[in-house]
């Protein structure tokens, strides 16, 4: 798991210098699902909010546009909560995920559609 964490993180600073935001995201939600397997949730939470502010806009506001990186987001971070038993964000984020999954762009790979469905 050492030897998988340390070559997520040098394959990220890689793609941090050759500006391909598109495979950053998606290597950086790997790492957070490594650290979800591990239950380091500090780790996984400074993840998710890397992750959230990749998806804003230059107003500070959630893109739209991102709408199926948002939900990937949110599936993470449901799992997290599940898994820490904490309701009260548990809720807030699920209220997030139905919105997002009504947006025009976000279109969910059928596991994290399940992953936000089934834990409601």
């Amino acid at each position: 798991m050492d030897l998988l964490q340390h070559f997520y993180e040098t394959t990220l600073d890689a793609l941090k210098d050759a500006k391909n935001e598109r495979l950053w995201f998606k290597t950086n939600t790997k790492l957070g699902k490594l650290f979800f397997d591990l239950h380091e949730f500090g780790k996984l939470e400074k993840i998710v909010k890397q992750l959230k502010f990749s998806c804003k806009n230059e107003m500070g506001e959630e893109d739209q546009r991102k709408g199926t990186q948002l939900l990937e987001i949110y599936a993470l971070e449901i799992q997290m909560y599940t898994e820490q038993k904490n309701n009260k964000a548990l809720k807030s984020v699920y209220e997030l995920a139905t919105q997002a999954i009504h947006t025009k762009s976000a279109i969910p790979h059928p596991l994290i559609l399940g992953t936000i469905r089934g834990n409601f």
